[in-house]
């Protein structure tokens, strides 16, 4: 599974300077955190509490107190891969993050490999290559069928958008769904939180350490009271 941070909120330190933050700014704290405390600071004008001077003190007060929406200001991208259709479907329904996935209507799909679950490998004996080889079979086929149900409709006349429409209903969940995800923290906290349970699904539980590792770089003083047994 890939998850790369290709993108995340940059402040103008510059222009930072002419606000009251100014005081406040601290060496070594990541741009993330910066402007969610500025938000805090703006929202309350605290820019003088000697109880929280700095950039972690204060954004652990803010968790302690369940400030949550200082964290929708700053935002982060991922480039996903090797994920399937299932977990962007997943993601897809997450308040605050937004999902430009592989399009089923335009893209030719039947280029996209299967995602074997990883509990497969911890099969003994041949029911490794068995249950390997049932996946790869399926997706074989439905890759198969995909391609035929697209050519009865281009050759029908039908626009070859409207011909993949229907040449989708027999794709597995199991292929692979590259996508361009954007959400707030505070969206990304509620990602990692929900996919991170135990109860969650294998994938969305990798998913999920592979987030919050990526999180810890972008705000590490934003996430810091997350479960650490995520990453």
């Amino acid at each position: 599974m890939q998850v790369a941070p290709i993108a995340s909120t940059r402040v103008s330190h510059l222009e930072l300077l002419l606000t009251p933050y100014r005081a406040h700014a601290g060496a070594g704290v990541t741009d993330a955190d910066e402007l969610t405390e500025l938000a805090g600071r703006t929202r309350d004008q605290s820019w003088d509490r000697p109880d929280a001077e700095t950039n972690e003190d204060y954004l652990t007060q803010a968790l302690d107190e369940r400030g949550l929406a200082l964290f929708e200001h700053a935002s982060v991208t991922f480039y996903i891969e090797d994920v399937t259709l299932a977990l962007v479907a997943v993601l897809a329904q997450v308040p605050g993050i937004a999902v430009t996935a592989v399009s089923h209507p335009t893209a030719d799909l039947s280029r996209l490999r299967p995602i074997v679950p990883a509990l497969i490998d911890e099969l003994e004996g041949i029911d490794w290559p068995t249950a390997d080889a049932i996946i790869a079979e399926h997706h074989f086929y439905s890759m198969e069928s995909y391609e035929r149900l697209e050519k009865i409709f281009v050759e029908q006349g039908f626009p070859p958008e409207h011909a993949r429409e229907v040449a989708r209903a027999v794709l597995p969940t199991c292929i692979d769904s590259p996508a361009l995800v954007t959400g707030s923290l505070r969206a990304w906290r509620v990602v990692v939180t929900d996919l991170g349970q135990p109860t969650a699904g294998l994938e969305e539980q990798e998913f999920a350490s592979l987030v919050l590792g990526a999180l810890r770089d972008v705000a590490p003083h934003g996430v810091r009271d997350l479960d650490e047994g995520l990453a």
